[in-house]
């Protein structure tokens, strides 16, 4: 008898312990890309549209996969409108650099993107640029 009631304790145990344990979420990359207007055209920072949610606690980084000449400068926004984590800028020639845009984030946060042209050059039409970014 002794033997079934540890048995059952135990059993009740590593039930609970299987119960406290959530489904857990992990950041991934995700497909960014976008307009760079031209500073002469009076649109100096855009900031996007669609709310991105961090999946897991930690970094969100950014790379790109194109850039024009006059680079991109990046930056996150809460929704509240007070900026996350640093801004960080990439040269027309950094292609496949990641950066870290935020530390520490918690899952769940919901931010935005906004960005510029880098170097702040009329020379620079309008121009596309596509990456990936990880939340």
């Amino acid at each position: 008898m002794a033997i079934v009631r540890r048995l059952g304790m135990m059993l009740g145990i590593a039930a609970a312990g299987v119960l406290v344990a959530g489904p857990a979420y992990a950041a991934s990359w995700h497909y960014v890309s976008g307009t760079v207007y031209s500073p002469c055209s009076g649109h100096i920072w855009y900031t996007s549209t669609n709310p991105r949610t961090k999946s897991g606690d930690g970094a969100i980084k950014l790379q790109f996969s194109k850039i024009n000449p006059g680079g991109v400068t990046w930056k996150l926004i809460r929704q509240s409108g007070v900026q996350l984590g640093v801004t960080q800028s990439w040269s027309g020639t950094e292609e496949g650099i990641t950066r870290t845009l935020a530390t520490g984030v918690n899952s769940g946060v919901t931010f935005y993107n906004m960005f510029k042209e880098y170097d702040g050059k009329c020379g620079h039409s309008d121009y596309e640029f596509t990456g990936s970014e990880y939340y």
